[in-house]
C-alpha cells in the first residue's frame, strides 16, 4: 500500500496521532478531489467521542447540494443509520419536513415505528393550531389511512367529536357490522 506518511504501532497504541490548534483546524486533514478524504477500517470503521454540550461526536458537513452524512448498511435486520439514546431520542431530524422515509418495496412502509412494551405507540404525531393535524394521511387512489387491530379506529376528543368524517361527492361515514 502506498502512503506518503505510514504510522503503524507494534503494541498496544496508535499509529498516527495529529493535534491541531484552533477551532477552525483539525488534528488531522484529508484531501481527495476525486474519492473519499479520510477512510477508516475496524469493527467501527469511524469513531469520534466527544464530551462538548450540544456537539456531536461525527459531524458531516456537504458545502454543496448533497447528503451531511450518509449510511448504507447490508442485511435484512441492519440498517443504513442507527441512533441509541437509553434517556431520549434515538435519531432526531429537523428540516422543513423533520424526518422522511422513502420505500417502494410492496407491502412494506416508507416510516414504521414499533413499540416493543406493554402500553405506548408506535408513532406519534403532535400539532398545535388550529389548521393543523397530528397525522396526515394521503391516498389519491386508496385509504388515506387505515387502522387494523381489536378497534381498528379510535377517535377521543374531551370537548369535541371524536370522529368527523367528510365527503365532497360521497358520504362522510359509512359503517359496516353488527351495529354502527
Amino acid at each position: 500500500m502506498a502512503a506518503a506518511v505510514y504510522g503503524e504501532h507494534v503494541g498496544d497504541g496508535y499509529g498516527v496521532i495529529g493535534e491541531g490548534r484552533g477551532a477552525s483546524y483539525a488534528g488531522i486533514l484529508g484531501r481527495n478531489p476525486t474519492g473519499p478524504g479520510v477512510t477508516g477500517t475496524g469493527l467501527n470503521g469511524v469513531q469520534g467521542t466527544s464530551s462538548a454540550v450540544g456537539y456531536g461526536a461525527v459531524y458531516g458537513l456537504h458545502t454543496n447540494a448533497g447528503h451531511g452524512v450518509i449510511g448504507d448498511g447490508a442485511g435484512a435486520s441492519t440498517s443504513g443509520v442507527m441512533g441509541r439514546n437509553n434517556d431520549g431520542v434515538g435519531v432526531l431530524g429537523t428540516g422543513k419536513t423533520g424526518t422522511q422515509g422513502n420505500s417502494s418495496e410492496p407491502g412494506h412502509g416508507a416510516v414504521y415505528g414499533q413499540h416493543t412494551g406493554n402500553e405506548g405507540y408506535g408513532v406519534v404525531g403532535d400539532a398545535s393550531g388550529t389548521e393543523s393535524a397530528a397525522m396526515l394521511g394521503r391516498n389519491a387512489s386508496g385509504d388515506a389511512v387505515r387502522g387494523q387491530g381489536k378497534t381498528g379506529l379510535r377517535g377521543v376528543s374531551p370537548d369535541g367529536a371524536g370522529v368527523i368524517g367528510e365527503g365532497d361527492t360521497g358520504y362522510g361515514g359509512v359503517f359496516k357490522g353488527v351495529r354502527a
